[in-house]
């Protein structure tokens, strides 16, 4: 397990309302993709944000560059069902 996503299930265990907001330059598909895959074997919701703020002509400041990809997940731990049951 990645020591980030072993890092999150520490925090989610002492706060499990936790939300955690990551922010990702991606420069290596395979890499962020294993990482989601890492989060969701650790049973963690992971929803990406969108920033559609990050149109050039939109862009009042700070300046960055876009020739890399930037992606902010949103990560909470789901919720285990009582129901020993249910799917």
């Amino acid at each position: 397990m990645p020591a980030l996503v072993s890092t999150l299930r520490d925090l989610f265990a002492m706060r499990p309302e936790l939300v955690v907001l990551i922010s990702a330059t991606i420069r290596n598909i395979d890499t962020f993709g294993k990482f989601k895959l890492a989060c969701e074997r650790a049973r963690f919701a992971i929803q990406e944000i969108d920033d559609s703020s990050n149109e050039t002509n939109a862009l009042t400041g700070p300046f960055y560059s876009t020739a890399v990809p930037i992606k902010i997940l949103k990560i909470t731990q789901k919720l285990h069902s009582r129901d020993p049951f249910a799917i």
